[in-house]
Formats: C-alpha cells, structure tokens, sequence
C-alpha cells in the first residue's frame, strides 16, 4: 500500500504542475488596453502619487481668511 502511495504522489504532482502552467500560460496572453481605461490608468496612478505625498503639517495649518 505504501509504495502505491510513494508511486502515485508523484505522478499527482506533476499533472498537477503541467495543468498549473498550461493554465498560466493561458492567462498570461497580453491584453488590449483601450484609450479609455489608459486615462483612467493615469488618473488613478496620479492620485495615488498626490496621496503618498500627503503632508499632514501643511494640512494643519491655519489658512488666511481675506
């Protein structure tokens, strides 16, 4: 019973990786960005940017009231 058991783990193993990277190959193919999603791409990215600089001295200051 064991050495079905020492047999078959293996085999296991490797179907398991090949449909592991016959499916990550699949899922790697590029795909077509249009116009539409680049600028929402930027928008997001220059958010993010404005947030990681974020300066909480500079927002706590009194602002002048004219």
């Amino acid at each position: 019973m064991q050495f079905l058991l020492g047999l078959l783990t293996p085999v296991v193993f490797f179907v398991v990786f090949y449909m592991g990277t016959k499916y990550g190959k699949k899922q790697g193919k590029p795909v077509e960005i249009d116009e539409k999603q680049l600028i929402k791409a930027k928008k997001i990215q220059e958010d993010f940017q404005k947030l990681m600089n974020y300066d909480v001295s500079k927002a706590l200051q009194r602002k002048k009231v004219e």
